[in-house]
C-alpha cells in the first residue's frame, strides 16, 4: 500500500486556553502566548516526523457562545488575538506542512446562536497568512 501523506492533529493555543486555568501569568495575553510557545515544540515535532500538522481549533467560532455579552467587533478582537498566538506558534513551519480545521460542531445542542462565518472568515484565512 502506498501512502501519499499522513497527518497528526494538534490543538490550537486558543482552544487549550479555553480549558485550562491561568494561575501563574500576569494576564491572559501572556498566558495565551506562553501556551503558544509551548505548543510550538509539539507542532515542530509533528512536522519534523514527516507528518502534516492539522491544527484543530473548534473554539475559534465556538468561543462566541462563551462570551454572549461581546459584540461582533469585540469577539473579532478576541478571536484575532488567538489567531495571532497560533501564527506565533507556527512561525517557523512551512505553510504547506500545516492545515487548519475549525468547526461549529463542537458541542451537542442547537447551533442557533453561532457566529456567522461571514463575521470571522477573514480571521480563519489569516492562519499562516
Amino acid at each position: 500500500m502506498k501512502v501519499e501523506e499522513a497527518f497528526l492533529p494538534a490543538v490550537a493555543p486558543g482552544t487549550l486556553e479555553h480549558w485550562l486555568k491561568n494561575d501563574y501569568y500576569p494576564n491572559d495575553d501572556a498566558y495565551l502566548f506562553a501556551i503558544a510557545e509551548a505548543m510550538r515544540e509539539e507542532y515542530q515535532a509533528v512536522v519534523d516526523a514527516g507528518f502534516l500538522l492539522q491544527i484543530d481549533d473548534p473554539d475559534l467560532p465556538d468561543g462566541w457562545q462563551i462570551y454572549p455579552h461581546m459584540s461582533v467587533a469585540e469577539y473579532r478582537k478576541y478571536a484575532e488575538l488567538r489567531v495571532d498566538a497560533l501564527n506565533h506558534a507556527l512561525r517557523d513551519l512551512a505553510p504547506e506542512r500545516v492545515r487548519f480545521h475549525t468547526c461549529w460542531g463542537s458541542y451537542h445542542g442547537p447551533h442557533k446562536y453561532d457566529i456567522p462565518l461571514r463575521d470571522i472568515v477573514d480571521l480563519i484565512l489569516k492562519v499562516l497568512g
